[in-house]
Order: C-alpha cells, then structure tokens, then sequence
C-alpha cells in the first residue's frame, strides 16, 4: 500500500549544531561500509533507520552525512518543482555500471543476441513485445483485463469490448506507431497527438482527449484513503514547463552531457510531475520514456517492455516517485528504481530468447522429418508446441504472417487433415490446439 513517506530529520540543521562530528564519521570503517549499501540501494530515511547500527552512533547523524555527501555530489536536472526549486541526481558507481551494460545489451537489433533469428522471428518478439507493454501499461493504470483475452483481442483485431481494453487498444497502436514517431522531434502538437492516441475513447469527456487540464480540474493524487500525496502544478504553468521539457527532450542544448537512458528516465519522472493531462499521464510518461530511447537508437527496446516489470513492483514505482518529491527533489530514487526495471526487464527478454531458442531447435529437430510442411506450418507446430495454452485461429495466422485469409485456412486446415491439429469451434469461430498425440507423432 502506498503511502507517504516518513518525514526524515532535517539534515542540515543536524549539520550546523556538529558538523565536525558528523563529517568524522567519514572515518569510521563501520560507517564505510554502510555508506556503500546504502549508496548502491539508494535508500531512503526509512531504511537507513532500520539499518542494524551500533547505539554508539546516532542514526540521525548518519542520515545528516548521508544527505551531505548526496547533495555534494548532485547536479541540477532542469525540472523545477512547485516552489521553483530544482530537482538534482548523481551517478553512483553501482548505476553508472549499470548503465554501461544497457549499452553494451540494447544500442542493437535483436540478431545480436538471437544470431539465428529471421525477420519473421523479429517480428513476432516485438508484436509481442508491444503487447506485454500495452497490457501492462493499462493494467498499471486500472484496466481491468486478462493477458490472455488481451492479446487475443490484439491478435483477432476485434473492436474492444469496453474501457479496459480500449486503453490497451489505444496503447499498442501507439507503441506501434513509436518507431516512426521517433523520427520527429518533440514538440506540444505531437505531445498532443499521442494523448489523443492514447486516451481515444477512454476519457469521461471526448474533450479531455488532446487537452491539457485548466484550473477547473482540480488534479491531484490520493491514496485509497484519501491521503494526499501528489498536487502538480498549477495549470497556467503547464504549457512553459512543458516547452522546457522539449528543449530537454530535443537536446536543444546539449551543455552539460547526460546519458541517454539518463535523460529518457527524466522524461518519464518530468512527465508524470508536469502531469498535464486530467488522465493518462502515466500512460504518456512511459511512452516519452521509449520515444527517447527508441529515437537515440537502442533498438532492442522494441522487444522489451517495461510495464511488465514495473507492473509487478507498483508499491516502489510509487515510492521512487515519492522519495524523489520528498526528499530535496533527489531525482536519483527515482534513476535507481527506473535503471533496475531497465535491467530486469532486459534480463526476462534474455532469458525468454534463450528458452526459445531452446524449444525451438528441439522441435526443429522433430519436424525435419517432415518435409511435406511449408515454413509456416513448421512455425505454426512449432508455436503451438511450445505454447499449447495460447489460441490460434485463421484470422491469428493472417495477420502474424501478414498473408491473404485464405491462405492461412489452407495451412491451418491441412495441419487438420494431417493430424498436426484439432479444431474446436466456439459461436463463429474454429480454434486449433495440438493434437492429442502430437509429441508421439513427432518422436516416432
């Protein structure tokens, strides 16, 4: 449950009643060690406090040196929060690592890691990429809507059915137009376009859809219980803080250098700050997010989806947004948690590859015996065999393939005939499954 944060003591009047104290806690070897922790986790006032500390040393003067060393080391990011005050970041060794391993993962295409995939292969990861973050993203923001009757509605292109999967709807049309999109700088006309993309149908008013919010809307965000815990700015600011936001985003001053993926985080935290919208802010702070990475060319984020990660870690996700705001505008809760999600979600598309990899190979070796298959019905047994829970139906095969409809029913038919599938009919429509005794068809 989210929360706001425990209030931390104030750092800097601890520092001006000792400060000679509290700086010679920089040579204490214990203190050492629990400075590269909490470096490295980028923990708040909470966790410092809990940390298991001998009682010689008072865990406020701790904290004091902690938030000293921080601020000494930070640079002003060009947000500023309600009372004109910037945020700051730094780089820890642990993130700049970090980032230095995203580089080397994600600046190719997906043959770097998958040498043996085609473009058909390709296609089919980032299709399903897309959905994952389509999904996931909506989820995040209440829509209520199974994966599986998700992606099959993508998949059949059928007219969603209510909210919840118009805005999933919405969100992969607009990762999809992403890798065109990205060609064009930012500016308040396209800012407007992706939120009518991404709200289309979904907003108590058509309106709403491509609008910022205006001083009527009284926008803010509370917790279940009504506890206050974010009010944006007000909306007379909005269109300058944004026109900043572009210039930042369009690298229309490129003094001092930051890190690509650095920047694209900013944007997503500035957007979600900004929040110009009366819904879907979200929504567009993680679409900026891939905007950015995609047009600075780390290309394998097309095949991997950060909503996924960030759907299972929504408590933190919360909290890196909040400790950010609370704590002296530190931008760097929010770097922290947003780099792990990067590196996870990286990691999970590694992992996926490889045990596809795996699957298929097998099952390649199983169907050589089969030469009377054309490419796409070995692709097909090889789906289905791997993933025998997911539905299949002619109009799935079309649109996967990009082939007329009558040709994917003559594929999928003879797979029928030959006792590759089964058919089973549900009102208008035939689903294929696996054969009841496919696995002994193939080792045979």
């Amino acid at each position: 449950m989210v929360r706001l944060p425990e209030k931390a003591p104030d750092w800097k009047n601890i520092l001006k009643k000792d400060f000679q104290k509290i700086f010679r806690l920089s040579e204490n070897v214990v203190i050492q060690s629990l400075i590269e922790k909490v470096d490295r986790l980028y923990y708040y006032w909470d966790k410092v406090r809990s940390q298991p500390i001998s009682t010689e040393f008072d865990k406020k003067d701790i904290w004091a040196f902690i938030r000293l060393r921080r601020h000494l080391k930070s640079n002003p990011a060009p947000i500023m929060d309600v009372n004109g005050q910037p945020f700051t970041f730094w780089l820890p060794d642990d993130i700049q690592k970090k980032l230095h391993l995203i580089d080397q993962s994600t600046g190719g295409n997906l043959a770097l890691w998958d040498p043996g995939s085609d473009k058909k292969a390709s296609a089919k990861y980032m299709v399903s990429s897309l959905m994952e973050e389509a999904i996931t993203s909506s989820q995040i923001e209440g829509a209520v809507a199974t994966i599986k009757e998700a992606k099959k509605m993508l998949l059949e292109k059928k007219k969603p059915r209510n909210k919840s999967e118009k805005m999933i709807y919405n969100n992969f049309k607009t990762m999809q137009s992403l890798k065109d999109v990205c060609k064009h700088n930012l500016s308040i006309k396209l800012l407007l376009e992706l939120h009518v993309s991404i709200t289309k149908e979904t907003m108590e008013s058509a309106d709403d859809e491509g609008r910022f919010r205006n001083s009527e809307d009284n926008i803010s965000v509370a917790t279940n219980y009504g506890e206050l815990l974010f009010t944006p700015p007000k909306s007379e600011e909005i269109q300058k803080r944004l026109e900043t936001l572009i210039d930042f985003a369009n690298d229309t001053d490129s003094k001092p250098f930051i890190h690509p993926v650095i920047k694209a985080i900013i944007l997503h935290f500035w957007m979600a700050y900004i929040h110009p919208f009366t819904d879907g802010n979200g929504r567009m702070a993680r679409t900026l997010f891939y905007w950015y990475m995609l047009k600075h060319e780390y290309w394998l984020f097309e095949y991997t989806s950060i909503s996924k990660t960030i759907l299972k870690r929504t408590t933190k996700y919360a909290n890196a947004y909040l400790y950010s705001e609370h704590d002296d505008n530190d931008l760097t809760y929010f770097i922290h948690f947003h780099i792990d999600v990067i590196m996870d979600s990286v990691e999970e598309l590694k992992k996926h590859i490889q045990i596809e990899r795996e699957k298929s190979h097998q099952i390649c070796l199983e169907i050589a015996e089969y030469p009377d298959l054309n490419v796409r019905q070995t692709r097909i047994i090889q789906h289905v065999m791997s993933h025998p829970h997911d539905v299949l139906t002619i109009k799935i095969h079309q649109n996967i393939n990009n082939i007329a409809y009558q040709t994917a029913r003559t594929d999928l038919l003879e797979l029928e005939e030959k006792k590759w599938l089964k058919s089973v009919k549900k009102g208008k429509t035939f689903y294929f499954v696996p054969a009841d005794n496919l696995w002994e068809k193939l080792e045979k």
